[in-house]
């Protein structure tokens, strides 16, 4: 999402557009409508995640196979935890790549009012 966006492309539309392509997920589908809002009720946590992600990534090294997509995941968790998100819903860990791209996903409150006053 944050790559998309950096690119140019509006966040709701980039997320229409791998939403209804080979890049549809459940887990696309669960997150990242909480990834657009400034705070969402929590339903896991990036503490959750940093805990299950780093079980995963130690029990690989243990048995010596290798997992990068989780341990990449685990080190953007981690750099969320990091940024004070630990208890926050585990869709902030886009928070992390906004800060590592420079570049917003994430509506800003006055964003939400005037979409919300748009519509009424």
């Amino acid at each position: 999402m944050a790559f998309g966006t950096k690119a140019g492309c509006d966040p709701k539309t980039l997320l229409d557009i791998v939403s209804s392509s080979a890049g549809q997920s459940w887990m696309l589908d669960d997150r990242a409508p909480r990834m657009m809002q400034t705070d969402p009720v929590p339903t896991s946590t990036v503490d959750i995640f940093i805990k299950d992600l780093g079980l995963v990534v130690q029990s690989a090294r243990d048995s010596g196979a290798p997992v990068p997509l989780a341990a990449a995941a685990y080190q953007m968790m981690v750099g969320a935890g990091g940024m004070g998100l630990g208890r926050s819903d585990d869709s902030a860990v886009i928070r992390a790549y906004e800060a590592l791209t420079g570049c917003r996903v994430t509506e800003t409150e006055a964003e939400i009012s005037a979409t919300k006053d748009a519509n009424t």
